[in-house]
């Protein structure tokens, strides 16, 4: 209850510096002199300033099913190959070792260092992926790993260690007499015990995302809201600006209540031990 009132008061006061600042700006947008001059003349607060022809809602639509593309494909991708790695380790015991050094070199280092390195070795040296954004699949490739790597190996690191925990239990050791390989004592009973850090830091990593696509979007020319939010920002196209910070506001509340939902599932127990 209270995380929910910190939400929804998050995105009021969200809405309400929105407002503070639209009421702070009586007069009409004179875009080749980038400021504000007084007018008869309100302001068009529907559509675009650089693009007056545009609906805001619109040029932010249009931009917007990009950047959720983009998200769900890298969510996936983390969630996918974090489960993956992590159960082949346990399968090869041999492998272990040397995937939690390659996941600690991998969380270490900013997405900041990985993206000029991406482009500099697969775009400029070997010319495998092209430098700005394309629309085709090659297009997609240095985006996505650019936004996913970091997150991958957080989510492996999590994985690993709740995995090595469960090795420790009893119901494991017994589990094992009974004939039960590694992996389905794993996947039988220490699941849901990792699925309830792993939530959490997913939650995280979305809410980073959103905010990191606006770097890895600027960069890669992507044609997201993220790319969007820097090109307003420069134009000073101000109801653009207001409107993504509203929506980026409510996306993340979103995925906040979501992930209290989906931990409430896993563990039911927390909320009474809370109280």
């Amino acid at each position: 209850m209270n995380k929910a009132l910190i939400l929804i008061g998050t995105f009021l006061l969200s809405v309400g510096i929105s407002l503070c600042l639209i009421l702070s700006l009586p007069g009409h947008y004179h875009q080749d002199e980038f400021q504000v001059q007084s007018s008869e003349v309100g302001l068009d607060w529907t559509r675009s300033w650089d693009n007056p022809d545009q609906s805001a809602v619109a040029l932010i639509g249009q931009n917007f099913k990009f950047t959720m593309i983009l998200q769900l494909v890298s969510f996936l991708i983390v969630l996918f190959f974090s489960f993956i790695l992590s159960f082949v380790a346990l399968n090869w015991e041999r492998l272990i070792i040397p995937l939690e050094k390659t996941v600690a070199i991998g969380i270490s280092a900013p997405t900041l260092f990985w993206i000029p390195l991406l482009v500099s070795t697969l775009s400029l040296k070997f010319d495998f992926f092209p430098l700005r954004f394309e629309p085709t699949l090659r297009g997609w490739i240095l985006p996505l790993v650019a936004l996913s790597l970091r997150p991958l190996c957080i989510g492996t690191e999590i994985l690993l260690k709740e995995w090595k925990k469960v090795e420790f239990k009893s119901y494991f050791l017994v589990a094992r007499s009974k004939g039960l390989s590694r992996i389905q004592v794993f996947y039988r009973h220490g699941l849901k015990n990792a699925l309830i850090p792993f939530s959490s830091q997913m939650g995280n990593f979305l809410v980073q995302s959103l905010m990191g696509s606006v770097l890895v979007e600027s960069l890669f020319s992507f044609p997201g809201i993220g790319n969007l939010f820097v090109q307003s920002l420069q134009n000073r196209d101000l109801p653009i600006v207001l409107y993504l910070t509203l929506l980026f506001t409510f996306l993340m509340m979103i995925v906040h209540a979501t992930i209290e939902i989906i931990q409430k599932f896993l563990e039911p127990r927390g909320e009474s031990s809370r109280t």
